[in-house]
């Protein structure tokens, strides 16, 4: 496997890390919430990048892998900002 293949993936991992536990707050602070909505959204998002990862470290080409790790983490710096 290459070396930015495995750098990109552990970036992505991370990142996915952070905003799965953002959307987990998120979920837990809205009103109406139960546990079960907050363990949902968990399993999701962690399927979701789990996914992600595995794309990443296989298939996906690099341009698309960066601009995804890059997207990634503009989010996480926007959500950062908005609160």
């Amino acid at each position: 496997m290459e070396t930015w293949r495995i750098i990109a993936t552990c970036l992505a991992a991370f990142g996915g890390i952070i905003m799965i536990l953002l959307m987990t707050g998120k979920t837990r602070d809205r009103r109406d919430s139960t546990a079960g909505d907050i363990a949902r959204v968990a399993a999701w998002s962690s399927l979701f990048f789990a996914g992600l990862c595995l794309l990443i470290a296989l298939v996906l080409p690099a341009t698309v892998v960066w601009g995804i790790v890059a997207a990634q983490y503009m989010i996480l710096v926007l959500i950062h900002h908005i609160g």
